[in-house]
C-alpha cells in the first residue's frame, strides 16, 4: 500500500475527499510498499525497449 483515499458522503453526495500518504498514519492498516522502489520500477518499465521483459 502506498496511500489511501477516503470519501465522506452526505445525502448521497461526496462532501470531502481525503488522501493519506504519511507512512506513520498508514502503518496500522497493513504492510506499506516502498514508494521509491515502486517509482523506480515504473520508470524502468516505461524506459525499457519495446518487447523487453521487466528488469
Amino acid at each position: 500500500m502506498l496511500s489511501t483515499v477516503a470519501f465522506e458522503i452526505l445525502d448521497g453526495r461526496i462532501t470531502t475527499i481525503r488522501g493519506v500518504t504519511d507512512p506513520d498514519e498508514l502503518e496500522h492498516i497493513g504492510p506499506l510498499a516502498d514508494a521509491f522502489a515502486v517509482q523506480r520500477k515504473a520508470f524502468a518499465t516505461r524506459r525499457s525497449p519495446e518487447g523487453a521483459g521487466p528488469g
